[in-house]
């Protein structure tokens, strides 16, 4: 009786995950990212310059849906630059991350995404002395959570459009700056985290099996 049980048990199991699985619609999405950047370094590298940056940001990245379910990873590579008539500061950075997101909307040509994303946040800056001629080299690096929201229009073709904002949260809120002159941590301690709002597009793969 009980292997008579447990045989119907596991076999109702498998009917019911096959089921589930057949019932749920997978597909691909790629897409380019062209956006802005904004970091705030209060500690100026010891100059007279601003403390923002603003940067011009480039990337790429892919996510895989099952139904509303979105898994996938990105990154992007960040320029920007400050300068007076003492100094000049060149920033650049690269930020990959892997994210989990929920389309909230049931809207298949119009997708509302809340996301978070594990994310590893590489700066690095460039200091020039116009009067010394002098350059200093500094790169920070931290692991991070990234929260975002973005809005994506899908057309009959499934190529979207689509708009996200979000923000880089380092893990250690004020880290210090690596001295790449000397390979060793500066005295220069900064928040590298940072806002971003950005363009995307790209196209949706269907990866579910049709039905004949």
């Amino acid at each position: 009786m009980i292997k008579h049980q447990l045989f119907y048990t596991t076999f109702l199991f498998l009917i019911f995950t096959f089921s589930i699985s057949a019932q749920v619609q997978k597909s691909l999405k790629l897409y380019a990212i062209v956006g802005g950047q904004v970091n705030k370094f209060n500690s100026q590298f010891n100059t007279n310059l601003p403390s923002q940056i603003s940067s011009f940001s480039l990337g790429a990245g892919s996510g895989y849906y099952f139904n509303r379910l979105n898994i996938g990873t990105e990154f992007y590579f960040s320029n920007g630059t400050n300068s007076n008539s003492n100094f000049k500061v060149d920033y650049s950075g690269m930020n990959t991350s892997l994210f989990i997101g929920y389309n909230i909307l049931k809207n298949k040509k119009l997708l509302l995404e809340p996301a978070l994303g594990f994310s590893f946040l590489n700066n690095k800056s460039i200091i020039s002395n116009k009067t010394s001629f002098q350059n200093q080299y500094y790169s920070n690096n931290q692991l991070g959570l990234t929260p975002s929201l973005s809005i994506s229009k899908i057309n009959s073709s499934g190529i979207f459009y689509g708009l996200k904002v979000g923000y880089n949260f380092s893990f250690n809120a004020n880290s210090y700056w690596k001295d790449e002159n000397v390979e060793a941590n500066s005295m220069l301690n900064d928040n590298v985290g940072s806002f971003f709002i950005q363009f995307t597009t790209g196209s949706f793969l269907n990866l579910s099996k049709k039905k004949s």
